[in-house]
């Protein structure tokens, strides 16, 4: 439900700002899972951009001190982050049947 739940937020804001969202940067735990990142992708319809750390709060914490103190140069530091890539690879039917069923069964639990 994860990738589903993420999907209709993106749809909500971009109906609300009259954008199309084609790229979202994550992280955190789920991010190790990568079905669950192709599967956001193909969703989404967007590229995912995931960093190489997990927990990239706690990081950009440290590197904040670290640049403030003079120990981290900037450039080098984004330089030396890796990133893995996910691009949509399912088909628009694919996409409008999965959102149908989830929307189905958000409608059932509704209406109980």
């Amino acid at each position: 439900c994860i990738g589903f739940q993420i999907d209709d937020l993106l749809a909500r804001m971009g109906e609300d700002a009259g954008l199309t969202v084609s790229e979202l940067r994550v992280d955190g735990g789920p991010t190790a899972n990568r079905y669950l990142m192709q599967f956001q992708s193909d969703i989404s319809s967007a590229e995912l951009r995931v960093p190489g750390i997990q927990e990239l709060s706690g990081m950009g914490a440290a590197l904040a001190a670290g640049f403030f103190c003079g120990l981290y140069d900037r450039e080098r530091a984004y330089k030396a982050m890796k990133h893995a890539y996910y691009r949509p690879e399912r088909e628009a039917g694919w996409r409008a049947e999965h959102r149908a069923r989830w929307q189905n069964a958000v409608a059932q639990v509704l209406k109980k």
